[in-house]
Formats: C-alpha cells, sequence, structure tokens
C-alpha cells in the first residue's frame, strides 16, 4: 500500500491494460480498480492504514494508491502526523465476490429460458444459474456488436454493474468491526480504528447494546466525519470517447444502450428522454413553420390569423400524446434494464440522513435507542431559513425592476400615465436606465436586435443568481438537520423553486397582468426562451 503512484502513472497504466483489443471486452476486475476513494488531508496516515484493513478484510482489493509516501522513520509518530494533500486508494474485487453481490442485492438482468417463443426474461441474478445470464459466449454479443466491449470478458456484468456492484460492496461495510464494540469495555483489544471509532462511540455512549451502532457503515460515517470526501467511478478512457463521438454524430441517434452499459441507467434514461423528445418536437415544429409561411404570404399577424387556434389545438392534443407515448418508452426501457421495480430508491428516498445528528435517546414508541432533534428547534431554523431567503429575494427584485427600465417595459409614458392617474411618480420607473430603451438608446426597445440584448443579459444573470442561491439553499438546509431524506429534498426544492420561479417569471407577471400588453409579453417569452434553449445547448452539450 505504501508504494507510490502518481495520478498520471495510475491512468497511464489503466489505459495501457483497460480492454483486450483483440477480444474487445472489458478486463478482469482483478487488474484494473473501478472506484477511487480518497481521503481528505484530516485522515490521519494510521487511519488510512487502519481502513485499508478493513477493506482487504472484506474482500475490497486495493490496486493503486496515490498520496501515501514509503517513509522508513521508524517515529511513528512523524508517520502519523505527516502532512498530505489527500491519498486516493484504487479500489477493486474478485469476480466471485461481484456475483455474489449481484446475488446479495437481486440484480436483475436477461436470464436465457428453455421457451422458444421467450427466449429471455429478466431475472435476479443467481451464481448458480450464472449461464443463464451470459450476454456474450465466444466473443460474439447477443446484444450488438458495439455494445460487447461494455460487457467483462465473461459477458456476465457490463462496466455500469462492476461499479455498482462495488459501490454495494463498500457501502456495506458496518463501521464497526466485530470486535470493536467490546474494546472500550474489555480494555485488553487495541482499537483498529482509533480515531473513527471514538469518535462515532461518542455519538452513541448512552448506547446499551451493539445493536445501533452496527447500523452505522463505514463509508458513511468516513463522509459525516469529514475523513472521506470522494468515492467516484474511474473511467475507461476509450468507451467514454466512443459514446462522446457517438452522441455528437448528428446522423445517427445517441447510442442510448452505450450510455446505460458505461454510465448506468439514471443518466441513460436522461438522454433516452432527450433524444425522444428532440425526435418527437419535430411535428409541431413543422407544423408551426407550415402555418408561419402561411400568415406572412396572406400579410396577416399571429393576433389576427385564423389559424393561431389551429395550431394552439394541435398543440394540445400532441403533448398529451407525447406524454403517453413517453410513458410506453420509459416503461419499456426500465423493463430491458431490469429498473422496472427499483425498491432500494424509495428506501433510499424515505431513508434517514447520514448527516443527520442529534442526542441519543430511548424512543417512547419502540423502546429503542434512538438518535432525537427537537422538531421545535427545526421550525425554528426553518423560519429562519424562511427569512433569509426573503432577504436575499430583494436583490434580484430590485434587478429585476432595472431591467424592466431597460426593456422599455416600463417607460417615461407609463410614469406620466401613473402621475396622471395616482397623483404620484411611478414607483418604479427609473428614468436613466429607462432612456437607454428610447430610440437611439444601447438597448433601443424598437430595434429588431437591440431589444434582445437586455433579455440575454437578463437570462444571464438570473443564471448567475440562480447558481449562487443554490448553494444558500443547500447550506440552509443542511442546517436544518431534517431527519430524512425526502423532508431533505423537500425543503430544498422548495427553497430553489421560490426564488428561481421569482426572478425568472416576475416580468411575465407584470406585463400579463399589470400591463396587459400581448406584444410585450410575446416578446419577453420569445427571447427568454431563447436565451434558455442557447444556454442549455452550451452547458449540456459542449461544455
Amino acid at each position: 500500500l505504501r508504494k507510490t503512484l502518481s495520478v498520471s502513472q495510475i491512468i497511464m497504466d489503466h489505459n495501457d491494460n483497460e480492454t483486450d483489443k483483440i477480444s474487445g471486452t472489458l478486463p478482469p476486475v482483478e487488474t484494473t480498480p473501478i472506484l477511487y476513494l480518497r481521503f481528505t488531508p484530516k485522515a490521519t496516515k494510521d487511519l488510512i492504514l487502519d481502513i485499508a484493513a478493513r477493506l482487504n478484510k472484506v474482500g475490497i482489493i486495493i490496486i493503486t494508491t496515490e498520496g501515501i509516501t514509503d517513509d522508513n522513520d521508524d517515529d511513528d509518530a512523524n508517520l502519523n502526523n505527516q502532512q498530505h494533500n489527500g491519498v486516493v486508494l484504487g479500489l477493486t474485487t474478485t469476480q466471485t465476490l461481484l456475483e455474489n453481490e449481484a446475488q446479495i442485492i437481486q440484480l436483475v438482468k436477461p436470464c436465457r429460458t428453455n421457451d422458444m417463443n421467450i427466449p429471455r426474461i429478466m431475472e435476479h441474478f443467481s451464481v448458480a444459474a450464472r449461464d443463464n445470464f451470459i450476454h456474450v459466449v465466444d466473443g460474439s454479443s447477443i446484444d450488438t456488436k458495439n455494445n460487447e466491449r461494455f460487457y467483462d470478458s465473461l459477458g456476465l456484468f457490463t462496466a455500469a454493474e462492476r461499479v455498482l456492484l462495488l459501490q454495494s460492496m463498500v457501502n456495506s461495510i458496518p463501521a464497526l468491526d466485530a470486535t470493536d464494540s467490546t474494546t472500550e469495555s474489555s480494555g485488553e483489544k487495541k482499537c483498529a480504528m482509533p480515531t473513527l471509532f471514538h469518535s462515532i462511540l461518542e455519538n452513541y455512549s448512552k448506547c446499551a447494546s451493539g445493536e445501533d451502532k452496527s447500523k452505522l457503515m463505514l463509508v458513511s460515517s468516513l463522509k459525516s466525519l469529514g475523513y472521506v470526501d470522494v468515492v467516484c467511478p474511474v473511467h475507461i478512457p476509450h468507451l467514454r470517447e466512443y459514446i462522446l463521438r457517438n452522441t455528437i454524430n448528428f446522423m445517427s441517434p445517441p447510442p442510448i444502450q452505450a450510455i446505460r452499459n458505461y454510465y448506468g441507467e439514471h443518466v441513460a434514461f436522461y438522454f433516452a428522454w432527450m433524444d425522444f423528445s428532440s425526435r418527437w418536437i419535430r411535428f409541431p415544429g413543422i407544423i408551426g413553420l407550415i402555418v408561419y409561411c402561411v400568415r406572412n404570404y396572406r400579410g396577416h399577424t399571429v393576433d389576427n390569423c385564423d389559424l393561431t387556434p389551429f395550431v394552439g389545438i394541435v398543440t394540445f392534443f400532441w403533448a398529451t400524446i407525447f406524454n403517453r407515448f413517453w410513458e410506453r418508452e420509459e416503461a419499456s426501457l426500465a423493463y430491458q434494464w431490469g429498473s422496472y421495480a427499483v425498491t432500494n430508491r424509495d428506501a433510499l428516498h424515505y431513508g434517514k440522513r447520514a448527516n443527520f445528528t442529534g442526542e441519543m435517546r430511548e424512543s417512547p414508541v419502540t423502546g429503542r435507542i434512538e438518535m432525537y432533534y427537537s422538531p421545535t428547534k427545526r421550525k425554528l431554523k426553518c423560519a429562519v431559513s424562511v427569512l433569509v431567503s426573503m432577504l436575499i429575494v430583494v436583490y434580484p427584485c430590485i434587478l429585476m425592476i432595472l431591467f424592466m427600465n431597460m426593456q422599455g417595459y416600463i417607460s417615461a409614458d407609463d410614469a406620466k400615465r401613473w402621475e396622471m392617474d395616482q397623483g404620484y411618480s411611478h414607483p418604479l420607473y427609473f428614468p436613466f436606465f429607462a432612456k437607454l430603451a428610447e430610440p437611439g438608446g444601447v438597448f433601443d426597445a424598437s430595434s429588431s436586435w437591440r431589444c434582445f440584448l437586455p433579455v440575454i443579459l437578463r437570462a444571464i444573470l438570473v443564471n448567475f443568481m440562480n447558481q449562487m442561491y443554490r448553494k444558500v439553499a443547500v447550506a440552509l438546509t443542511e442546517w436544518e438537520n431534517h431527519e430524512l431524506v425526502k423532508n431533505h429534498e423537500d425543503s430544498l426544492v422548495l427553497k430553489r423553486f421560490a426564488f428561481e420561479a421569482f426572478d425568472a417569471y416576475v416580468v411575465l407577471f407584470y406585463l400579463a397582468f399589470y400591463e396587459r400588453n400581448i406584444h410585450l409579453l410575446r416578446l419577453e417569452l420569445v427571447g427568454a426562451l431563447s436565451a434558455d434553449t442557447f444556454r442549455r445547448m452550451l452547458t449540456e452539450s459542449v461544455i
């Protein structure tokens, strides 16, 4: 473990051995890292070595290391106190343990049957029937030739399934070893993980038995205590480049199956949705183009064209049919990928958060020792979060008012009309910014292209503000200390939705319900949606 390898050397060795170029399959699992586990500088060398011993004990192989120096100093204190910038361990396991883990978590895969009419069905993986789950036999792929490279040489697991299984193994390691619970009472055995053990023991000092302690998992505890910050899959460069080349190839659809085999179902569903919606959006696009040409030929506008209601009705029925067909496509892909009935996702969504903190007490309902946090304190923190969010909203509110002046939505004519009707000056009118939208100004509202400049600028600024507030929302939600993952996510989504909906739609509400100007509302919608479309293309496709 103490052999030092630089990150570049790890990647270089991985590139040289990552696939058999003749067979075109993944290398044996024992010869290549699947996960990287990174320790923070807070973790001592003794703790890292003890964690490595715990991993090896359960069959996790440390195949590469980075950040641990070969120090021959006999002084253990100097070794333990030596500063480092982070230690990275490359983790893998054996093929046998992967198959056992697949059986334990009931991994769903296509299984061959003896019925010629039903050649394959989706079944839970079984080691005893492993031959029926093999996808690749004698170098030929049952799926497609291109997808063969994403399977191992045995044809059992894809690259994504390898990561899933190893992550399941790592995440299921208990934080305390079987001997750790008796260490303190006996005083004869040395604790294998002194720092981690005593930190957990301090939080669970009121526990009467080791049952509750055994529910703590090693990796989640290390993350909570700040010793580990990253557990991520190891990329296989040539497979990633293959997916990239085929994804940006506009002459063919994206390789959805290859994306699933490499990145997993969650990422594959996103690209499947994008591909499906891109194909279906062509129909209303063609209808809209035809109506646009007919309207221009007749000399009509969108307000007096008799085909405008027809387009609305067609779009309504198209959207309804689109949703129904996507549900069918989604269900079909979920069955093919073995994720149609995933119960672990619900258990994770409604389970307890790893970062939840509190004091230990005896449950008045079950009588068991549990971690408790006062609901009254949480409600007070939620109230403070609402107050902080309202104060932050003042800043985008002022900016939106200024942009409405720069776009000509609030002009000198509006100020005069307001003063005549109300008897005092317009509270939202700022002459300096409103003059920018007048004829000849920088953001001339009557210009065919200058009028879009403030729209684009506002879209960029809104995106920046949303990015900044996301960090604030995450910090506030974490501070509220919700016990369940669902409650934590609901609170976070509510904060982000309220803030982003306000800075994105306040201008639209002003034009629609106060000005009641359909022309300006249409320009605002076209400009905002166009700017957001280019932003999504830039961030999701290019960057």
